[in-house]
């Protein structure tokens, strides 16, 4: 009863500030595979295991909204998953000036899409961003599912320790079904995550292209505690501070 309150609460919240087509607030966990020995199931940060409790939400969002599709007899040609902690710092990039022309539909050259740096500042691991993905149709089940369901099906398909973690979800995110990892497209798009004390405004130094953005964020954290501020809820947060 507490929960299915404060989901009622949070929903209420998320309407109000995103407007959303559809929204499902769920308590589901992903059950412990004891037969995947090489998958100990201990949570804490860094642990496989801790990965995999979050993706599988993921692939729950990922059903819920193909049910929804075909509820209502639609089909969405690309997907965007992001994490709900971000800070914008600028707007998002528009699909055209993503994609390249005549990829859009084309099976043999599709890509999918991660911003550069904020997750880490190793370049090599640049492609391999879990924060944002932007993904066509033909590309995005195997980022949402493919770790979650190898991991149900331990005993049978060998799930192996990997670094980065991330790599499990982009193993087949590309027409050539492997290592697709490698084939991951960088754009540039300015975030940062939003801690409960404040935006990291640091993981702005992990690529050139977002340096330019550390003094707008650092305006944000400097205002974060103010109650005035937390309550003003604007899209653009950096607009609302300079007004």
């Amino acid at each position: 009863a507490v929960w299915e309150a404060e989901a009622g609460v949070w929903q209420t919240r998320i309407r109000r500030l995103y407007r959303p087509t559809e929204l499902w607030i769920m308590d589901a966990e992903l059950p412990c595979n004891v037969q995947c020995g090489s998958v100990p199931c201990n949570s804490g940060p860094n642990m496989p295991f801790e990965f995999l409790r979050q993706f599988f939400k993921v692939k729950l969002a990922w059903e819920l909204v193909l049910t929804w599709e075909s509820k209502h007899a639609w089909r969405f040609d690309w997907f965007l998953k992001v994490r709900p902690d971000l800070l914008w710092l600028e707007p998002f990039p528009l699909l055209p000036a993503l994609t390249a022309a005549g990829h859009v539909n084309d099976a043999q050259e599709a890509e999918v899409y991660v911003p550069k740096g904020v997750m880490t500042d190793r370049r090599a691991n640049y492609h391999v961003n879990d924060h944002v993905l932007l993904c066509p149709r033909q590309l995005c089940m195997p980022y949402f599912t493919d770790a979650i369901s190898r991991y149900e099906r331990c005993s049978e398909v060998a799930l192996k320790p990997v670094y980065p973690i991330q790599r499990w979800l982009f193993n087949r995110t590309c027409p050539r079904g492997s290592q697709c990892f490698k084939s991951t497209t960088l754009f540039d798009v300015a975030y940062t995550i939003a801690r409960a004390k404040g935006p990291e405004c640091m993981r702005l130094y992990t690529a050139g292209y977002l340096w330019q953005f550390v003094p707008r964020c650092n305006a944000v954290a400097s205002r974060w505690s103010d109650p005035k501020y937390k309550e003003h809820s604007h899209p653009r947060p950096w607009l609302a501070l300079m007004r």
